[in-house]
């Protein structure tokens, strides 16, 4: 055996060391990722079941009267703003199409 053939295989004994390492690495970190995503779609959900919890399962408790006002006028708000709508042409209006202030109840 001469000296460049036993380099040739030393090197071709490294790459192939490499290559496995590499694969295992790879392995590794793809099942990190997937683990991660996995709790990170498990913590979520409990989140939103939470949030889904104290929205609409538990009556809300108000300290004081003008919180629940508040609360109340906010939740009509939020329902408005969540309604579909035509989309409005300003050029369309006349005095009469134009919405009328209605003060609250």
């Amino acid at each position: 055996m001469e000296e460049a053939d036993v380099i040739r295989i030393v090197e071709l004994s490294i790459a192939k060391i490499n290559e496995n390492l590499l694969a295992a690495m790879k392995l590794m970190l793809e099942s990190s990722l997937t683990d991660l995503q996995h709790s990170h779609t498990d913590t979520t959900n409990s989140h939103l079941k939470e949030i889904r919890k104290l929205k609409f399962d538990e009556p809300h408790q108000f300290k004081k009267k003008g919180n629940e006002d508040q609360y109340r006028f906010n939740l009509k708000v939020e329902t408005l703003y969540k309604k579909p709508r035509k989309p409005v042409h300003p050029n369309s209006w006349t005095k009469s199409t134009l919405p009328k202030f209605q003060p609250a109840q």
